[in-house]
């Protein structure tokens, strides 16, 4: 799962796919490797699988990363309204994340 997240961060999207889909079964109750995977899937513009995973992930734990992965699903299919609502549960289990707060400027400033 380690070497998945460092594919993910050099953006080896194929080889750590490939590993998080092989680690699910050995970590299937871990919200980590499906969310990571939702991301690796979101990252190469498969929104509608990520979507899947982060759903499934929030099934598993109110995970911050999960709400703003959907959150910036929302978002980028156009729905602002939806994003927002997202993107602040996020920061309800982490006030302080980066990502989320820039993504809400941006629909602000969209948005008004």
């Amino acid at each position: 799962v380690f070497l998945a997240g460092a594919l993910k961060d050099v953006q080896q999207w194929p080889e750590a796919e490939r590993l998080l889909t092989s680690a699910m079964d050995r970590h299937a109750r871990e919200p980590a490797v499906p969310l990571l995977l939702a991301q690796v899937l979101q990252a190469q513009g498969r929104v509608e699988e990520a979507k899947t995973w982060f759903e499934q992930v929030l099934k598993m734990a109110p995970t911050p990363d999960a709400y703003i992965g959907l959150g910036e699903i929302a978002l980028g299919q156009g729905d602002a309204v939806q994003a927002t609502r997202w993107l602040k549960t996020g920061l309800r289990y982490d006030p302080y994340n980066v990502k989320a707060l820039k993504t809400l400027q941006e629909i602000q400033q969209r948005h008004g």
